[in-house]
Order: structure tokens, then sequence, then C-alpha cells
């Protein structure tokens, strides 16, 4: 059965696994068609969509799992030079933490504020269809490599 901070670590990287898994479907989605289908729509509704769905996505479930997620990975790569499977662990959560987070940080959201603030602008809505595309692609790969990472520690 395992000790209790057996258990407790299992339970982590279990939730970590499925965190990472969830924020990279979300992503892929993004990648896969969300963002093709509102390129081939009218550039200034697709720019207003792309606006109210940075908006309503503050104030949803996802922002939990965002954070959450990212939280458990940071706990995770700190506590990983101890653990069985560390290897895996470290790599699972730096992953994680950098190709999700902080490209997030420094390129995802810093796009969003752009376009929010550009009004309809056919230029700015097609660079940050490429440029946004782009870096979602680099977090829904992160994540999945993380989720991946985690796994393999699960297993392993």
């Amino acid at each position: 059965m395992g000790t209790l901070p057996e258990a407790a670590l299992r339970m982590a990287l279990i939730a970590a696994t499925l965190g990472c898994a969830a924020m990279g479907g979300i992503y892929y989605a993004f990648s896969s068609f969300i963002m093709r289908a509102l390129a081939e729509i009218k550039p200034e509704t697709g720019q207003a969509a792309m606006v109210s769905i940075n908006r309503v996505i503050l104030g949803s479930g996802f922002i939990w799992l965002f954070f959450g997620s990212s939280l458990l990975c940071a706990g995770l790569l700190v506590v990983s030079p101890w653990l069985g499977q560390g290897l895996w662990i470290a790599a699972g959560a730096a992953l994680y933490l950098i190709g999700m987070l902080l490209v997030t940080v420094t390129r995802n959201v810093p796009l969003n504020q752009t376009l929010a603030a550009a009004g309809p602008d056919l230029v700015t809505w097609q660079g940050y269809l490429r440029d946004w595309t782009f870096w979602n692609h680099i977090r829904s790969a992160a994540s999945l490599a993380a989720a991946g990472s985690f796994l393999m520690a699960l297993i392993g």
C-alpha cells in the first residue's frame, strides 16, 4: 500500500498528469480548429470573438486549472531531487512551467492585451493569428509532454 508520503506523492502526480493533459487538450483545441475557424470569418468578427474569449476565460474554471496545475508543478519541481523518479518529475514540471506558464505570461497574454487594445485592424488580426497560434502550439506540446513525463514517473 505504501506510506502516507508515497500516497500523497502518487496523488500529486496523478493530479499533475491530469491537469497538464487537460491544459494541453485545451491548447490543442485552439491550435487545431478554434483559431482556424476564427481566421475564416470576417476579421473584425474573429477579433471580437477572440477578445471575448480572452475576457470570459478569466472568470471560468480554466483559471483554476491554469493556476492549480502551475502551483502543483512548481511544488513537484522543488521536491523532485528527493523523490524516486525525480528526473521524470523534474522534467515534467520544468516543461510545464517554461513551455506553458512562461510562454503564456511572456507571449500569449501580451498578444491578447495588444489585440484587445487594437480595435478592428486586419494587419493586427492577421499577425495575432500567426503569432498567437505559434506560441499556443508550444504551450500545447509542453503541456502534453509534461503529462507524459508525469505518467512515466507514475509507471516507472
